[in-house]
């Protein structure tokens, strides 16, 4: 069956699906044609494709830039674990690629993904505008990684990362974003230092205009940020 006006497909969730036979790995070399592969390719202006997050194993295969290429020749929007990601952003696709969103968050520390190896084999993405990566920790070593990844990524406007930053990391990170507009981030402080972190991030990102903490839902813990005419900047809680 196919559906000729298919734009998103998505299996996210605790969903699981079998990665192995629908990009071949050891036994499965070449790929088979089995039934989602059949769907994917049957459906060659899918936009948005949301995988699910592996909740008993990981697939450790190569997968071929090429495969993907063929398979999602339309893709922009992306939500998928890490290993598929890898294979994105090595791919023409990162050309056009629009927004990222990472899955597996409560796997990353075990799936053998390096930060700094994903920027190493990956192309620019001139048109991405949003990217979700929400890890349980971060290793300084990853923090550079991210960093690396950050700036293949010129035209970000979104960033979400739901993990903690001590005030010099954070300046450290938002450097590889000057356009960014709006950071959902984990603010490490309270008070009148929460306003001070952020205003520190406004002075670091030119553009930016709305900072969301993380650990709170829904539009609680938002800030917007004011910049006059004159060049200073205030923050205020959004509503106010």
């Amino acid at each position: 069956m196919t559906f000729p006006s298919l734009r998103t497909f998505r299996a996210a969730g605790r969903a699981y699906a079998d990665f192995y036979p629908l990009f071949g790995c050891y036994e499965y070399v070449p790929p088979p044609e089995n039934a989602l592969r059949r769907f994917f390719m049957r459906h060659p202006h899918l936009e948005t494709i949301s995988l699910c997050w592996l909740e008993s194993d990981e697939y450790h295969g190569p997968i071929a830039p090429e495969d993907v290429e063929s398979l999602f020749p339309s893709l922009v929007h992306a939500e998928a674990p890490p290993f598929f990601w890898v294979t994105i952003a090595a791919s023409k696709l990162a050309e056009q690629i629009e927004s990222m969103t990472l899955t597996d968050v409560f796997r990353w520390a075990y799936v053998g993904i390096d930060l700094k190896d994903i920027a190493k084999s990956a192309r620019r993405m001139p048109k991405a505008r949003r990217f979700k990566f929400n890890p349980r920790k971060l290793i300084d070593g990853d923090l550079d990684g991210l960093e690396d990844v950050l700036r293949l990524m010129p035209a970000l406007e979104t960033l979400e990362i739901g993990i903690k930053f001590e005030t010099d990391k954070i300046a450290s990170l938002l450097s590889s974003t000057p356009n960014l507009r709006e950071a959902v981030i984990h603010i490490p402080c309270d008070g009148s230092e929460r306003l001070d972190y952020i205003l520190s991030m406004a002075k670091i990102c030119p553009r930016l205009v709305s900072v969301h903490d993380a650990k709170y839902k829904d539009n609680v813990g938002r800030w917007v940020i004011i910049r006059t005419p004159g060049g200073d900047i205030k923050v205020a809680v959004e509503g106010d």
